[in-house]
């Protein structure tokens, strides 16, 4: 809803319903659609209030579900808050098309370098706007266009891989959780699990399954 439309906040149904509300401020839409653009924008306007769109539902379920998850990064949480505000403006607001980005764009190397060099590290997007010298939200969206996939999601591979290597020669998993960046044990097995289809200590069973046969 644009901020001066009225509403009274009353159910259609008598079932009545639950809901998350956001609050995007003024600033936040202009910081990230300024450099989605590429220039100086005006705010979004939206001309309905009701919107049918599978996309931006997901977008937007995706960071009802991260501001609420205790072991979301902030790397994570500002990501697809980033996200779920850029496609909503792009697909029903009136702003101009965002600005091409290359992967060669030097800036973008350097967060490359970063995020594949550095993954044990607790990683903010401040971290990687200061390496780009650029702003938070310009580098989460121009990584995403070179690389096909936000900071955050690349950082949590990177992880899933080293994690994989010391898995198999037998390091303990609330060791190898540690040393690549995660949270805590359980935060590893949720997200191995959640990319391979098995946990880490199967993965590691199995591992030693194909060494015994060899």
């Amino acid at each position: 809803m644009n901020p001066e439309d009225a509403h009274d906040g009353s159910a259609e149904t008598e079932g009545g319903f639950s809901y998350w509300m956001l609050y995007p401020s003024a600033d936040l839409w202009a910081d990230i659609l300024d450099d989605a653009t590429g220039q100086r924008t005006c705010l979004p306007f939206f001309a309905t209030t009701l919107i049918h769109d599978p996309c931006c539902r997901e977008h937007l379920l995706s960071l009802c579900r991260t501001l609420v998850d205790p072991a979301a990064s902030t790397l994570e949480s500002d990501g697809v808050l980033t996200r779920a505000l850029t496609a909503l403006a792009r697909r029903h607001g009136r702003t101009p098309p965002p600005a091409p980005v290359e992967r060669n764009d030097p800036a973008i190397q350097r967060v490359h370098g970063l995020l594949h060099h550095e993954y044990q590290r607790e990683l903010r997007l401040d971290d990687l706007a200061r390496e780009a010298g650029r702003s938070r939200f310009w580098v989460n969206r121009a990584f995403a266009a070179a690389y096909g996939l936000p900071p955050h999601t690349y950082l949590t591979r990177r992880r899933l891989e080293s994690a994989r290597r010391l898995l198999a020669d037998g390091e303990p998993a609330a060791e190898v959780a540690a040393a690549v960046g995660f949270a805590d044990q359980s935060h590893l097995i949720r997200r191995f699990k959640a990319s391979y289809g098995i946990t880490p200590g199967a993965f590691q069973m199995a591992c030693k399954d194909v060494q015994s046969t060899i």
